[in-house]
């Protein structure tokens, strides 16, 4: 158990006991490096599905940010644009200060719009938030 959690990976006990009662072939309580490197195969694609869907952010941060989305989806379409993500940026106080961060952002914004709509569902919103973060993160490290 302590090796699932610390190598990165959420689960919950009982889905760990369950993964461990699937990959445990031999049914010895153990399980053996194969079964190890199965179950890791799992995991890892468990938790990239879970990257991919939540932007590494918590549910409960998914929830706040879902209700953000509604905010600026001022016209309902499902989608917002880059006028809308820039309100949301400007009313949380995190808005591009620099042209260079302007430029940044359009690009995330553009790069994140996978299927080049011009808007951004919601999945796509939470990746361009996460790219953001980071950016503001690794700029307040380099002062």
């Amino acid at each position: 158990t302590d090796i699932v959690y610390s190598l990165g990976f959420e689960t919950t006990p009982a889905k760990l006991k369950a993964a461990m009662e699937e990959f445990d072939v031999d049914g010895s309580g153990d399980i053996s490096e194969e079964e190890f490197a199965t179950l890791m195969a799992r995991f890892r694609g468990d938790h990239l599905e879970t990257w991919e869907n939540r932007a590494g952010f918590t549910e409960d941060e998914v929830a706040i940010l879902r209700e953000e989305f509604r905010m600026c989806d001022k016209d309902n379409s499902g989608s917002v644009s880059l006028r809308e993500f820039g309100d949301l940026l400007k009313r949380s106080g995190r808005q591009p200060t620099t042209k260079e961060e302007q430029i940044a952002v359009v690009r995330m914004f553009q790069q994140k719009d996978r299927d080049d709509s011009g808007a951004l569902d919601f999945r796509e919103f939470l990746h361009v938030l996460r790219e953001w973060a980071n950016q503001d993160a690794r700029s307040v490290r380099s002062r």
